[in-house]
Order: structure tokens, then sequence, then C-alpha cells
């Protein structure tokens, strides 16, 4: 998991927890950046991150914003920045 606004940091790994409850324990420490939004580079963290997992497992990527995508002159295209993820899927 992961929290963005100009760059996106990894905040939790999937081996950071056993169960549930840690699980939900971790995300509700997921500081809210009150900043930008770069949906672009969380995504391509998601699928660089996606891509270095463990095969034969299923793969699944939940975004969730406070908005658009912050236009700055070096954005991609959100369908260009979400290829990887589904190619990973599909």
């Amino acid at each position: 998991m992961s929290t963005f606004s100009d760059d996106p940091i990894l905040v939790i790994k999937f081996d950071d927890y056993s169960n549930l409850k840690q699980f939900q324990t971790l995300v509700d420490r997921v500081p809210y950046m009150m900043q930008r939004t770069r949906i672009d580079k969380a995504l391509t963290m998601a699928s660089d991150v996606m891509g270095a997992s463990l095969r034969g497992y299923t793969k699944l990527a939940i975004v969730m914003t406070d908005g658009r995508q912050t236009r700055d002159p070096d954005a991609i295209n959100l369908r260009v920045a979400s290829r990887g993820l589904f190619d990973q899927v599909n």
C-alpha cells in the first residue's frame, strides 16, 4: 500500500502483516498527504511493486484518491500510466 502526493511512498508491503486485523491497523495509520495528486506516479509505482511480487498469486490494485490528477507538465495520461497494471493482471 502506498500513499502519494508529488511522489508515491510505499507504506505497507504485503508481507508486513500476517492477518486482517494487523493489515487494518496499518491502513488506519497511513498518513493523508494533503497536497498534490500525482495519480500517474502512484500507478507506475504500483506496477513496479506488482511486477516484483510472487507469481501465481492474485494481483489487485485499489486506487483511492482525493480528486483529480494534478496537471503538471511531466504528468502522464492515466490510461498510459495504468497500462503496466493491466498488462500484469491480464
